[in-house]
């Protein structure tokens, strides 16, 4: 599971990768994951790459 997240990771970029890895081990630990969760993370890798690299051209 966590190969082909990171595999997919590769395809989609490092941050999208990132994210798939964590979801992966997330539903390893505490199983299925509710949307929201899905969001949530997201929302704060958008914002760490918002505070190392600047605003979004």
């Amino acid at each position: 599971m966590i190969d082909s997240a990171k595999q997919e990771g590769r395809e989609e970029g490092r941050t999208e990768g990132e994210i798939a890895v964590l979801r992966c081990l997330f539903i390893r630990r505490f199983g299925e994951l509710p949307d929201w969760v899905d969001d949530e993370i997201s929302h704060s890798f958008a914002t760490r790459r918002a505070t190392i690299r600047g605003p979004p051209q």
